[in-house]
């Protein structure tokens, strides 16, 4: 066989075998794709972009619009609904080059079965977005539920002279759910504890790092202890897009509250109370102040009315004090005590 194939070639002219191989290469070119299918649906995750086309693609039923030559994209919510988009940027090539009207057009389809397709049970699918077309850049923009499997159809627009487009393109998916979310960035006082607020991702797919100032890396609020600033990254996967990442910083503050080492309570305006900077950020602190037999002398919730170096109205002697404040702060686990001296003087 393969010897009669090597005399057929050398048989041709050089016009014949150029027509050969010109249909050869027209035919490799516009062999149908891959995700031509629903049961062949290629799997669409966030942050990446894939390269798609419709050249050579049948038509499939559509809600929206004429289908000519469909592809189609699937991706799976996670436990946060919301607003997704899908973006398709055209590429330079395609078929029908030179015409106006030649583009693209897509939608996003959901049906309430989990198990069902849109090319085999067409009628249980409902559109969840607009129904875009455009020449080059198209945003498919929809509201989807939580924890659904959502299909995407992507199609070539009829052009002015009646004929579909078919192009190649590049196709991104972004939104809240369909990406992973370590939390917002937060900051706390050295020693405190905060939980972090992980979201988005599979059970039993998520892992956290660096784990060293962690309680529990395996848990998806695992609490948190760093003694410097932390960037902690949550990996995780979303319906079988797997390796996806999303950090979160966790700042220290080293000096929270600024108490004087010694303030003059004799009346002269000047220093007379013990003014504490930064008290204005902690509203429920608790202030204490002790004398050197350990009787408090002093105590409020919150600051905004400073210490005047008196007990229960009565001024105290001259002396070094001791005071301990528990700064109370909101959506920490584990709240900081600081604690120092201060001196009377009068």
């Amino acid at each position: 066989m393969i010897y009669l194939y090597k005399r057929l070639l050398k048989s041709l002219t050089k016009v014949e075998l150029f027509c050969l191989v010109f249909i050869l290469t027209t035919a490799n070119a516009f062999a149908q794709p891959a995700n031509n299918n629903c049961s062949s649906a290629q799997l669409i995750c966030s942050n990446e972009t894939l390269e798609g086309t419709t050249i050579g693609a049948t038509p499939g039923d559509s809600i929206c619009f004429l289908a000519n030559a469909t592809v189609w994209y699937t991706f799976t919510t996670n436990d946060i609904d919301g607003a997704v988009t899908v973006s398709i940027m055209r590429d330079s090539l395609c078929s029908i080059p030179g015409t106006t009207g030649d583009g693209l057009q897509g939608v996003m389809l959901l049906s309430s079965d989990s198990l069902a397709d849109p090319c085999t049970d067409p009628s249980l699918f409902t559109q969840v977005s607009n129904c875009p077309s455009g020449e080059f850049i198209i945003d498919i923009v929809g509201q989807v539920p939580a924890n659904s499997r959502v299909w995407i159809q992507i199609d070539g627009v009829i052009n002015d002279q009646g004929i579909p487009t078919t192009c190649n393109f590049d196709i991104e998916i972004s939104g809240i759910p369909v990406s992973i979310n370590a939390g917002d960035p937060d900051q706390i006082i050295l020693g405190e504890s905060v939980e972090l607020n992980g979201s988005g991702v599979d059970p039993g797919t998520f892992s956290w790092s660096p784990t060293s100032s962690l309680q529990n890396a395996n848990t998806l609020n695992p609490i948190a202890t760093p003694e410097e600033p932390t960037t902690y990254t949550l990996t995780g996967s979303i319906g079988g897009c797997t390796g996806l990442e999303s950090q979160v910083r966790i700042n220290i503050i080293d000096n929270p509250v600024v108490p004087p080492k010694a303030f003059t309570p004799n009346g002269d305006g000047i220093n007379d109370v013990w003014a504490i900077g930064n008290m204005d950020e902690f509203p429920n602190a608790v202030v204490e102040v002790f004398d050197r037999w350990g009787q408090r002398v002093f105590i409020s919730i919150g600051y905004n009315f400073p210490w005047d170096g008196t007990r229960d109205g009565t001024p105290l002697t001259e002396g070094t004090y001791y005071w301990v404040i528990q700064l109370n702060r909101p959506n920490v686990k584990v709240s900081n005590i600081v604690t120092g001296y201060v001196a009377i003087i009068r």
